[in-house]
């Protein structure tokens, strides 16, 4: 803080307390001056008072014209990137319509070969007729036919009943663009943005200063002056409200932009009042591939992958990858294969450790294969551990360098938390109160999920240590503890 700002929050505080603007503060500024400094009728200052106050006037004068200079020239600058986005954007909306519906000019030999195809399709489908059987004309006008196309289509719609999920039942199937379309909106989306289109039905022509759009962090307000709100409520997930955007399209519609913080996260509604479409569903290749980055662009091509494995009953590149990890782990170590153990063992972990002991319990192909687990020091809820530790280069760091609020699903992909409904173990939880890299809360969240589920659990509470038992008497507490119960649950 510069010494110009230390005073500001002050400053602030007194000139919030007058009501009648820049006027009321000034005089209350040089009565100061009166009141408690000699400014108008010291002998030892060389220049007359006012103008002492023109000299400071003019000072901060320059600053602030520059810094509004400044400020307007960068307001420009965003305008003019987001009125270009914006116009590239129609430009390639209308070529797209233009192209769809351009007629092509051909050569006249191209034109002969048309003809000619056009009569050997006509002559192959009278040949055809002249070899139906009397019979079958005699069928009743009222007989419908159904093409193996449809059938085909039919098929494929039931299949895709059957195999969505309960939490997806009674969610609306994606439109064209991966977003939806409403009685009074619509919108598509891809992984970097959504493009929202509100059109206007009224009879008169509107103007942008007719307009507001506001965009919070996690809100949006959409309406018109004088008319109840088009939209208002909390948005699906978090967005950049300095790069979202707005333009009126001919005075016909309302077009936003908005910029996602996520960039890895299909919204299923723009705002939460909305009906949810299934993401799952989604199709990742209607997003242009070739306007993403190249981070983006491998991450939209393995999701397009994962998805096609998903529908053909097969696992995702990373269930893969873990499958293939696990089958090779096992094969090089054969003696940690306890399926055939008439007395499974125990798994114990501290601080990360514990943090596997936790996700273990809510994984029924790892819980398996033991007869208890011991948990010190653990992590149990990955959010609230990124806004509790003193430590936040870990959380950050295995969350892909993010923090809770920027991307709270990064957190929540291997959230022991999320799977406490699996847990079947007895376990032994073990925390100190002094631990500031995994808060006591932590140990204790994960000791109440034991309790309220009726599972056999204890909890040693530690109220002098931290991270690590340190006192020798504890120590030996430590261990007598955990072997009693390692004897109690697995011999």
């Amino acid at each position: 803080m510069s010494d110009a700002e230390k005073y500001d929050a002050i400053l602030m505080n007194v000139a919030s307390q007058h009501t009648g603007g820049i006027q009321e503060l000034l005089d209350t500024l040089f009565g100061f001056f009166a009141r408690k400094t000699d400014l108008y009728t010291s002998p030892n200052v060389t220049d007359k008072p006012e103008d002492l106050i023109l000299k400071a006037f003019r000072k901060w004068e320059k600053v602030a014209v520059e810094k509004h200079k400044k400020d307007k020239a960068e307001r420009d600058e965003t305008d003019r990137i987001r009125r270009d986005k914006l116009r590239r954007k129609r430009e390639e909306e209308d070529a797209a319509k233009n192209e769809s519906s351009r007629i092509v000019e051909v050569t006249d030999e191209e034109a002969e070969k048309i003809k000619q195809e056009r009569a050997q399709a006509k002559a192959q489908k009278l040949a055809t007729d002249d070899e139906t059987p009397v019979e079958k004309q005699s069928e009743p006008a009222t007989t419908t036919e159904s093409s193996g196309d449809n059938d085909e289509t039919n098929k494929d719609a039931k299949k895709e009943d059957e195999d969505e999920n309960e939490e997806d039942k009674g969610k609306e199937k994606p439109n064209k663009g991966n977003g939806w379309d409403g009685p009074e909106y619509s919108w598509t989306q891809t992984l970097e943005e959504i493009d929202l289109r509100v059109p206007i039905k009224l009879n008169i022509r509107v103007k942008s200063k007719d307009i507001i759009v506001k965009f919070e962090r996690k809100h949006l307000y959409v309406g018109l002056r004088g008319h109840p709100p088009i939209i208002d409520g909390e948005t699906f997930a978090e967005l950049k409200k300095e790069e979202s955007m707005w333009t009126l399209d001919d005075g016909k519609a309302i077009h936003i932009v908005i910029e996602k913080i996520n960039k890895m996260e299909w919204w299923s509604r723009v705002v939460k009042t909305d009906p949810e479409i299934n993401t799952r569903k989604v199709q990742p290749e209607n997003s242009k591939l070739s306007d993403l980055d190249g981070e983006t662009r491998s991450m939209v091509e393995k999701m397009m992958y994962d998805q096609h494995r998903r529908e053909a009953g097969l696992p995702t590149s990373d269930e893969q990858k873990k499958q293939d990890m696990l089958k090779k782990f096992m094969e090089a170590h054969p003696e940690m294969d306890f399926t055939k153990c008439k007395t499974r063992v125990v798994a114990l972990g501290a601080s990360y450790g514990g943090y596997m002991i936790n996700w273990i319990a809510g994984q029924p192909e790892m819980s398996s294969r033991f007869k208890t687990l011991v948990c010190h020091n653990g992590l149990f809820d990955m959010r609230s551990m990124g806004y509790s530790t003193e430590e936040l280069f870990f959380t950050e760091h295995d969350a892909g360098n993010y923090t809770v609020y920027d991307n709270p699903s990064a957190y929540e992909e291997y959230n022991p938390v999320n799977h406490v409904a699996n847990w079947t173990l007895p376990m032994l939880i073990i925390v100190g109160a002094h631990d500031y890299r995994v808060p006591e809360t932590q140990g204790i969240g994960a000791f109440t999920a034991l309790q309220r589920r009726n599972i056999t659990s204890r909890l040693l509470y530690f109220p002098t240590e931290n991270h690590w038992v340190l006192n020798p008497q504890h120590s030996i507490a430590w261990f007598e503890e955990v072997f009693n119960w390692m004897r109690q649950h697995a011999s």
